[in-house]
C-alpha cells in the first residue's frame, strides 16, 4: 500500500530511472493485457459463429466491432480524465470497467447482451487503459523516452504473440463463456499495474503549463487544445502523420477481426489459424524495441 501513501515527489526535470522502470512495466503489462483481449477477437468470431448459428456473421462481428469502435472513441475522454484527475485514478475505472465487463459476457444470452458487456464496457474500459498508459512515461522519462516508450509498446506485440493461441485454447477446453471468465481474471491484474503509477511533479512541465493556461480559452476551446486538437490545424506534418495512422489503424483492425475466420473458411484448423495473428505479434515485438533506439539515436526526427 505504500503507493498509495507515499508523498508525491517533485523533480525539476523528468528523471531518467528510478521508479520510472516500474511505470514503464507497468504500462507494459497493461498494453500486453488490452491488446491480447484486442487480439482474440478472431477467435472469438470463430468461437461465436459455431454457437450462435441463429445469429448472422454480420451481427456476430458487430460485437467486436462495437468493442474497437468504444476503446479507440473514448481515447479523449480518458486523456482529459488523465489530465484532471491522475493516471492512477482513471486507470483504476478502466480496470474495474474491463474487469467487470469481460465477466458478465460469460452470462450472454443473446447478442445483444455481448454488444452492452462486451462492446461498450469492456470497450470503455480498456480504452482507459490505453489511453493512460503512455503518457505518464513523459513525466519520467525524457533523454530516454522514445526508448521508454518502445519498450512499453513491446506488450502491444507480446500481447498479440500470446493472446490468439492461449484464447483459443481456452475456447476448445471450456468454451467461450469460460473463456471470458478466464480473461476477466487475467484482465484483473490491471489493478496492480494502476496502483504503481506513483504520480509525481516535474516543475518544467508544470511552469510550461502554467504559461499555457494564461491564454484565455472558452472552456470547450481549453479542452480542446489541452488534448492537442489545435496540432489539427497548426502543424501540417502531425496532422498528416494522424491521417497516416488512421488510414493503417482501420487496415489493422480488419485484419485482426477477419484473418482468422477467413483462415477457418478456407480449411485451416482453428488453433493454426491463431498463429497468423501471432506471427503479427513477432514482427510488432521485434521493430518496437528497434523504433525507440532509433528515435533516441538522433537518425530521425521524433
Amino acid at each position: 500500500m505504500t503507493c498509495f501513501t507515499n508523498p508525491v515527489q517533485t523533480y525539476a526535470k523528468p528523471p531518467d530511472g528510478g521508479w520510472g522502470w516500474v511505470v514503464i512495466c507497468s504500462s507494459l503489462t497493461v498494453r500486453m493485457l488490452t491488446m491480447g483481449v484486442y487480439a482474440h477477437a478472431g477467435v472469438l468470431i470463430v468461437a461465436m459463429q459455431s454457437t450462435m448459428v441463429n445469429n448472422s456473421v454480420g451481427e456476430i462481428v458487430l460485437v467486436t466491432s462495437l468493442y474497437f469502435g468504444f476503446m479507440f472513441f473514448i481515447g479523449p475522454i480518458g486523456i482529459y480524465l488523465n489530465d484532471r484527475y491522475g493516471t492512477r485514478p482513471t486507470m483504476l475505472i478502466g480496470a474495474t470497467l474491463s474487469t467487470i465487463g469481460l465477466f458478465l459476457s460469460s452470462f450472454a444470452f443473446n447478442m445483444y447482451y455481448l454488444y452492452i458487456s462486451y462492446g461498450a464496457i469492456t470497450g470503455t474500459g480498456h480504452g482507459f487503459l490505453l489511453a493512460t498508459s503512455l503518457p505518464i512515461l513523459s513525466k519520467y522519462f525524457d533523454k530516454h523516452f522514445a526508448s521508454a516508450t518502445g519498450i512499453a509498446c513491446v506488450g502491444t506485440g507480446l500481447g498479440f504473440f500470446i493472446f490468439p493461441p492461449m484464447t483459443q485454447f481456452f475456447v476448445s477446453k471450456y468454451g467461450w463463456r469460460g473463456s471470458f471468465i478466464i480473461l476477466s481474471a487475467i484482465n484483473a491484474n490491471t489493478f496492480a499495474c494502476a496502483a504503481v503509477m506513483r504520480p509525481i511533479i516535474v516543475t518544467s512541465q508544470e511552469q510550461e503549463k502554467k504559461n499555457t493556461d494564461r491564454i484565455h480559452y472558452g472552456r470547450f476551446k481549453k479542452i480542446l487544445h489541452g488534448l492537442g486538437f489545435q496540432l489539427l490545424c497548426t502543424n501540417h506534418n502531425f496532422a498528416l502523420m494522424i491521417l497516416g495512422i488512421f488510414a493503417g489503424g482501420i487496415s489493422f483492425i480488419i485484419l485482426l477481426s477477419l484473418i482468422m475466420p477467413y483462415a477457418v473458411d478456407i480449411g485451416i484448423p482453428e488453433l493454426k489459424a491463431s498463429f497468423l495473428v501471432t506471427a503479427v505479434g513477432i514482427a510488432s515485438l521485434s521493430i518496437r524495441l528497434v523504433q525507440g533506439w532509433v528515435v533516441d539515436r538522433g537518425y530521425i526526427r521524433p
